[in-house]
């Protein structure tokens, strides 16, 4: 049964890092099948992450779940990356202020006291 592992690590990632770290995890994987051989794709350019699908072949047996395989892959694929320094994407948003003139600050009379709030 072929697995299909998605990763998406931020944008500035050495590419060509992450697709050999990829590899090398799935090699050290002791049920993925070395024929045919793991592949990676660079499969997009996310909004918030570069894309890449690790795709392995595992031998189905009765005492051997895809799913605990995948697991094992993504628990190795995030170490491996973090000891690397590779960050594993996250959503992220910009926020721009129309500087072109002064913001305006309003302050209102029916706000909550910030000091009495308890957090």
């Amino acid at each position: 049964m072929r697995i299909v592992v998605k990763i998406g690590v931020a944008y500035g990632s050495p590419v060509k890092e992450v697709t050999d770290l990829l590899l090398e995890v799935a090699d050290r994987h002791g049920l993925v099948e070395d024929d045919p051989r793991p592949q990676v794709q660079f499969e997009d350019f996310g909004s918030d992450a570069l894309l890449f699908g690790l795709y392995v072949w595992v031998q189905l047996k009765p005492e051997v779940s895809w799913m605990v395989v995948a697991s094992d892959l993504r628990y190795m694929i995030n170490k491996t990356l973090t000891e690397k320094g590779i960050v594993i994407a996250f959503p992220q948003r910009d926020i721009h202020l129309d500087t072109s003139r002064p913001l305006e600050i309003r302050v209102l009379a029916d706000a909550p006291d910030a000091g009495s709030l308890k957090g």
